[in-house]
């Protein structure tokens, strides 16, 4: 989808929600940015999700592991990652 919509309309900002699991992330973050896209939603540990989905999609992506791999590409995206893994750490006391 993202291969064929971001090169016909270059003035729209298309973005990913994806579900996913710990297995799965990378594949799906991969295909969609090699595909173009450049805007991911992401949560804190990947809490949420949709609750009426089967399992394997109750989960968001996780934004501290993504954003981990986008700094592995080389890619600044402009976020402060040791904040974000104190509120990674934060979360993890709130929602044990």
């Amino acid at each position: 989808m993202f291969s064929a919509l971001v090169p016909a309309l270059p003035a729209v900002e298309f973005g990913a929600h994806l579900h996913c699991t710990p297995d799965n992330w990378k594949l799906k973050t991969d295909a969609a940015w090699d595909a173009g896209c450049r805007r991911f939603d992401g949560a804190i540990k990947g809490y949420g999700g949709c609750p009426m989905a089967e399992d394997e999609l109750v989960g968001n992506l996780q934004m501290e592991v993504f954003a981990r791999s986008l700094k592995e590409r080389g890619v600044v995206a402009g976020l402060d990652l040791a904040q974000l893994e104190r509120c990674v750490m934060e979360a993890g006391r709130v929602f044990p």
